[in-house]
């Protein structure tokens, strides 16, 4: 990948890197592997990568200007101090068009050159209409590749828990077998269970069935005691 052009302006170079809580689950879009990612584009291009903001467990439909690390950027950017941004990928930024068209408008007059990975490091002035086009065409087709990947998202998880696999936090009344994914049923909670219904039936107010576990020494998964809220959810399962 060749070196940039000379570029009037600033060089100071600023990082964007977001991780949104459900990615931080699903495992993607690690955010050491996208600061790696833009320092060794930074590198080839010969750009000072002198700062990366970061906004973990945050949407990307969350306005960039009400995320903390957001926040931080656009106001940099307001005082003129970027030169270049650089990104993993458009949907770092945005995933509505319509604010990245605004975005656009408010940079115009800066002559900041976003950079985003994803396009093969495709240099981008936010400064006339052709940018603007282009980032209404890409945010689109983010929307689109999104809504296909939680559509896959959803299939996937419909199939593991027809094989009764683990799907997110194991539920009460089962455990993990020894593979680690298929889910078994959990004796020890079941019974605990069988036992808060059996109380409830016998007319036991649910709050002295949860002091009357608690004072046998039952816990949550956590260690702490048994609650008037734990002994709702064991009552409302049906094994």
């Amino acid at each position: 990948m060749p070196p940039l052009p000379p570029n009037e302006g600033p060089r100071e170079t600023i990082a964007y890197i977001r991780q949104s809580q459900v990615e931080q689950r699903q495992r993607v879009f690690h955010p050491d592997r996208q600061l790696a990612q833009l320092e060794v584009y930074c590198d080839q291009q010969g750009l000072h990568l002198c700062a990366d903001i970061w906004d973990k467990g945050t949407a990307g439909t969350t306005p960039l200007a009400q995320r903390p690390g957001g926040k931080e950027l656009v106001e940099l950017v307001a005082e003129g101090q970027v030169g270049h941004l650089v990104v993993a990928s458009l949907d770092r930024l945005f995933t509505k068009p319509a604010e990245a068209i605004r975005y656009v408008r408010e940079v115009r007059a800066r002559g900041l050159t976003l950079h985003i990975l994803d396009v093969g490091g495709k240099v981008l002035k936010l400064s006339g209409g052709e940018s603007a086009l282009f980032l209404r065409i890409a945010t689109d087709l983010v929307r689109m590749q999104r809504k296909a990947h939680g559509e896959h998202v959803k299939t996937v998880l419909t199939q593991k828990k027809s094989r009764g696999e683990r799907v997110d936090t194991v539920p009460f009344g089962w455990q993990l077998d020894v593979d680690g994914r298929t889910l078994i049923p959990n004796p020890a909670e079941r019974a605990l269970a069988q036992r808060a219904g059996a109380m409830q039936c016998d007319g036991i107010p649910v709050r002295k069935i949860a002091a009357t576990l608690a004072g046998e020494g039952f816990t949550t998964r956590r260690g702490t005691p048994i609650t008037r809220s734990a002994v709702h959810q064991m009552i409302q399962k049906r094994f």
